[in-house]
């Protein structure tokens, strides 16, 4: 739990918000992306889970797992 609630701190759904993202499926499922990675130790701090946000929604994930 302790974790989960780190991973959130780090970026939340209001923090895609930000960088244009609407809410729903795609939010959701980036922000789990995220949200793993953060949990395996991929992704230290708020910098870095922003940055991967960006790359992520330049390279219009997940819209190739929503068909």
């Amino acid at each position: 739990v302790c974790d989960m609630q780190r991973a959130h701190e780090l970026v939340d759904g209001h923090d895609l918000k930000e960088l244009g993202l609407s809410p729903g499926p795609r939010l959701g499922a980036l922000l789990q992306q995220i949200h793993d990675r953060i949990l395996a130790g991929q992704i230290r701090d708020r910098d870095e889970a922003v940055a991967l946000a960006k790359t992520l929604i330049a390279s219009d994930f997940p819209s190739d797992h929503e068909k």
